[in-house]
């Protein structure tokens, strides 16, 4: 049961850094089906970082963001799905 906590807790991160770039998965799946596999991916890649706490902190201060932080696992497909 830990793993689906920590795969729920992370989905919801994974979600709020997204926003925080601009990026809305629920839109992006809504009109393409083959970016479900592409966000569970991403929050597969999240649930595996060590910076959850750092994340958080930085997406306290950052709502609205022109890229992903360093250290995100999901840097690269952030980035390049934002509009910003």
């Amino acid at each position: 049961m830990k793993l689906f906590a920590t795969l729920s807790r992370r989905a919801d991160v994974m979600g709020q850094m997204a926003r925080s770039l601009g990026v809305d998965f629920g839109e992006r799946i809504a009109h393409d089906s083959e970016s479900a596999s592409e966000y569970r991916t991403a929050v597969f890649r999240c649930a595996s970082c060590t910076h959850e706490a750092e994340c958080l902190s930085w997406m306290n201060g950052h709502k609205d963001a022109k890229e992903a932080p360093k250290y995100c696992k999901n840097k690269d497909l952030l980035d390049r799905l934002s509009p910003n």
